[in-house]
């Protein structure tokens, strides 16, 4: 976006009244216009320089944090992998079977279930035309 020019804002605001059927005439309202329209166009033109300079940092802050992350979260290729060893491993035991037949060592025994009481349900209290239906 172009800067905006404190003639060109004034310029279309007197454009604007013109279509209106009002002339801005030499004197006091036309310079206070005048001196209003410079000021709204600097405002203007240094809000988006503001706000160019902002997103610019913002997009740097960004990288700088995308590049943490991933470095953070990379695989770690400095520790070189192990190299294989000339002979496998041994293989591994096979599990003793119990006397039960099951194949899995037998863990900490549960505690049994204690048995869940219902949840008593509270009576809805009657309405005043119901008992006199009755």
């Amino acid at each position: 976006m172009s800067p905006i020019d404190k003639d060109e804002l004034f310029q279309h605001i007197s454009g604007f009244f013109q279509s209106k059927g009002v002339e801005l005439k030499d004197g006091p309202y036309k310079n206070g216009i005048q001196k209003g329209c410079g000021i709204m166009a600097d405002v203007a033109n240094s809000s988006r320089e503001a706000l160019e300079k902002a997103r610019d940092q913002f997009d740097k802050t960004m990288e700088q944090v995308r590049q943490t992350i991933h470095e953070k979260t990379a695989p770690k290729n400095a520790a070189p992998s192990p190299a294989p060893s000339p002979t496998p491993p041994p293989p591994p035991k096979p599990a003793a079977s119990s006397a039960s037949g099951s194949a899995k060592p037998s863990a900490k025994p549960r505690a049994p279930k204690k048995p869940v009481k219902p949840v008593k349900k509270a009576a809805a209290p009657k309405s005043a035309a119901h008992k006199k239906g009755k």
